[in-house]
């Protein structure tokens, strides 16, 4: 279906923040996709400030190493389960 997201379940896939749910709540439910601007996102670990953000294979974001796809860059640091503010920016690491 063209109008369906697939969680990005590793830092290789391409990756674009979703809202969905409350308080990162992953569900089957309607999400919003962000391809830009500023927007929050749930960690799966532990991220400084400025750190750039891929995802694990939850779908939670965790800083990118080289070859990684970059969704997105941490405004303040955090640890798993946080939700942080992040600018949203596609990129490779």
């Amino acid at each position: 279906d063209e109008h369906v997201v697939n969680l990005a379940a590793a830092a290789t896939a391409v990756i674009f923040p979703l809202i969905e749910g409350s308080n990162g709540a992953t569900t089957a439910t309607r999400g919003t996709i962000v391809t830009g601007g500023m927007t929050k996102i749930k960690l799966g670990g532990s991220v400084n400030a400025g750190a750039k953000l891929t995802s694990d294979s939850s779908g939670l974001a965790v800083t990118a190493t080289t070859g990684n796809n970059v969704g997105a860059i941490a405004l303040v640091g955090g640890v798993a389960n946080d939700i942080i503010p992040v600018v949203v920016s596609q990129a490779i690491a």
